[in-house]
């Protein structure tokens, strides 16, 4: 403990387990607390600042520390009470599942301290607890879904029925009764606000998908047409794409290939056409501001500066963050000395060999 305003020569300090009665519901300043008769722990060194004791044998739970010097007791501080300090997102929508990381979220009693050879054990793992967590919102409680629970981190899940609003997230060990609760984390519940789910398939815009024709006029229009509706899903069946100018996403949109085996887009590369010029000329693949995702597909480029660029306002000098964008399940290749293993007279590429397949 550390502190100041004790006594060196008469400082106590007072332990009591909490009782483990009902917690009820979270109140916005926590209750007095029911508790067995208080018990001396064992000082163990005395500092000016700092005091080391050792707890009474007895049940793992939360206990009430106090300090006694010159001026009496000390408030009482609250000891293996859960603390919670961080939620994977502060806004979230009915359904949503969420992690929540901490201290002393399940009991300690459900870890063992060390293994055979006595080393020291991780209270990290996954246990059967009786963690409980609860969303208020000034007297309301809300109970959600817990889905697994460790000392360190938990998951759960909103209801799907759960008004919008703000609220606070609390979680309770299963120990401590109604004093038990940790402080609040504020959660900013919304409506779940779904993307358009229209399906904009290439082949209907007249894409080719040979690796030989510019499919990039129809891909754009099928994007524009997504965008013209408010977004949805722009896919690109099986087939080697290539795309002679920069394609744009538009807000609200999955561009959504077969898979990164099965949909390729290909940047032009100067070695279909015999003039690096040309395989210079694209020098992003594929841009929006925010809102869009990419996936299931593989990009290829050889000349470019970005495969995927995000957002489209960007400079070396300052670079505005993107929003809401995600790339997932895809394959991004660079490939500079793709068929050309040594270039004379390039003092980057001379000393540089790529094979086929490198990512």
């Amino acid at each position: 403990m550390v502190g100041a305003d004790w006594d060196l020569d008469g400082t106590q300090v007072s332990v009591a387990r909490l009782d483990d009665g009902d917690p009820g519901s979270p109140e916005g300043v926590p209750p007095a607390a029911a508790m067995e008769a208080p018990g001396p722990a064992a000082l163990l060194k005395q500092e000016p600042h700092v005091l080391t004791c050792s707890f009474p044998e007895g049940r793992v739970g939360v206990y009430a520390l106090r300090v006694r010097g010159p001026g009496g007791w000390s408030e009482r501080m609250l000891i293996n009470r859960p603390r919670a300090d961080w939620l994977s997102t502060d806004r979230a929508a009915p359904g949503d599942r969420i992690r929540i990381l901490g201290r002393n979220l399940v009991g300690l009693d459900l870890y063992p301290e060390r293994d055979q050879s006595g080393r020291p054990l991780s209270a990290g793992g996954y246990v059967e607890g009786r963690t409980r967590i609860v969303l208020r919102q000034g007297k309301r409680a809300v109970p959600v879904t817990v889905e697994k629970m460790s000392a360190y981190d938990v998951h759960f899940r909103l209801p799907l029925g759960l008004e919008p609003g703000e609220y606070a997230v609390h979680v309770h060990n299963g120990y401590g009764g109604a004093a038990g609760w940790s402080g609040g984390l504020e959660l900013r519940v919304e409506a779940e606000d779904r993307w358009p789910e229209e399906v904009f398939n290439m082949r209907r815009y007249g894409a080719v998908g040979d690796g030989i024709a510019d499919d990039a006029p129809a891909i754009q229009g099928a994007l524009d047409a997504a965008g013209a509706k408010g977004g949805g899903v722009v896919y690109l069946p099986p087939g080697s794409y290539l795309i002679n100018s920069t394609l744009t996403v538009h807000p609200r949109t999955v561009v959504r290939g077969q898979s990164r085996e099965r949909t390729w887009i290909w940047l032009p590369n100067g070695v279909h056409y015999g003039d690096r010029a040309i395989g210079e000329k694209v020098q992003v693949g594929l841009q929006g501001d925010r809102d869009f995702i990419v996936e299931d597909l593989t990009m290829h480029g050889v000349y470019a500066r970005y495969l995927i660029l995000a957002p489209i306002a960007f400079s070396d000098h300052a670079a505005p963050a993107a929003e809401n964008v995600t790339v997932r399940r895809c394959r991004l290749m660079m490939e500079p000395t793709l068929r050309h293993p040594y270039r004379r007279g390039e003092p980057f590429l001379e000393n540089e060999r790529l094979d086929r397949d490198s990512s």
